[in-house]
């Protein structure tokens, strides 16, 4: 069985290369999806279908959407993973990048939930248990 960081490299790579769907046996039945809440439209999302819908809606929405590791946190089914993620506009090619901390519970192999923080600190908080 693959390690969490090992599972969670394949999954940012298929997204990067095959884009959403080629990440969707990644994603767990339940899943659940949590936006930072300093997000613009923050909601949460969850199962398997409706975590895919937003994540191909960003996606659409934005054009270009690649995710780069910068570091993991963590182990034994929750993982911090420190990302950061390069936009380009798909209609104005307006490009830009943003810092987020994913914190995420794998279940099974695959990916149960994720929580964003645009702080880094908070996130770090957020998988050791600890309010921010």
């Amino acid at each position: 069985m693959l390690g969490d960081a090992q599972l969670l490299t394949r999954v940012y790579d298929a997204f990067n290369t095959g884009g959403v769907r080629a990440v969707a046996d990644y994603i767990h039945p339940d899943a659940e999806f949590i936006d930072p809440v300093e997000f613009p439209g923050a909601d949460h999302y969850m199962g398997r279908e409706a975590v895919i819908s937003y994540l191909e809606n960003f996606v659409e929405a934005w054009g270009v959407v690649n995710i780069v590791i910068e570091e993991f946190h963590g182990a034994g089914g929750r993982v911090g993973a420190q990302l950061c993620i390069e936009l380009r506009g798909a209609a104005s090619g307006y490009e830009t990048e943003m810092r987020v901390m994913h914190v995420i519970d794998i279940e099974d192999g695959q990916v149960r939930r994720v929580q964003g923080f645009f702080d880094r600190e908070e996130g770090l908080a957020a998988l050791v248990g600890k309010p921010a």
